[in-house]
C-alpha cells in the first residue's frame, strides 16, 4: 500500500473551485491510502480562522477532516523535529515541513 500524505498546499488547491494538478492527482488515490496531519490541519485551520468567512470555511474543514485519516504530530514527533531543525539550521539549511511529515508518519506507526 502506498500512502499519500499532502502538505497544506495541496488541500487548499483540493478545497479551490478550480481544477488543478493537484486536485487531479489526489483524485487519483484511492481515499483510504491518503492522510491528514495535524501540522496540515492545523495550518488550515489557521487560515480558515484569519479569512473573510471563518465559519464558512471551518466548516468545510470539519467535512474534509471527517473524510480522512489524521496523523497525530506526537511529542515525540516535537521532540525530532526539534532536533532536526537545530542540525540543519547549523548547516545553514531549513527543515522543510516534507521533513517534518515524514518523520510523524514514522513514529506515528513505531
Amino acid at each position: 500500500m502506498m500512502v499519500y500524505l499532502p502538505d497544506t498546499n495541496v488541500w487548499i488547491r483540493h478545497l479551490d473551485s478550480k481544477p488543478s494538478r493537484a486536485k487531479e492527482r489526489l483524485a487519483a488515490y484511492d481515499p483510504n491510502d491518503v492522510l491528514l496531519c495535524d501540522i496540515v490541519k492545523a495550518e488550515l485551520y489557521y487560515g480558515a480562522f484569519k479569512s473573510a468567512r471563518p465559519a464558512d470555511n471551518l466548516a468545510v474543514l470539519k467535512s474534509l477532516f471527517a473524510s480522512f485519516e489524521s496523523v497525530p504530530f506526537t511529542g515525540d514527533t516535537a521532540r525530532v523535529f526539534g532536533n532536526f531543525g537545530a542540525i540543519l539550521l547549523n548547516r545553514d539549511r531549513q527543515l522543510d515541513h516534507s521533513i517534518c511529515r515524514l518523520l510523524q508518519l514514522r513514529l506515528s506507526m513505531a
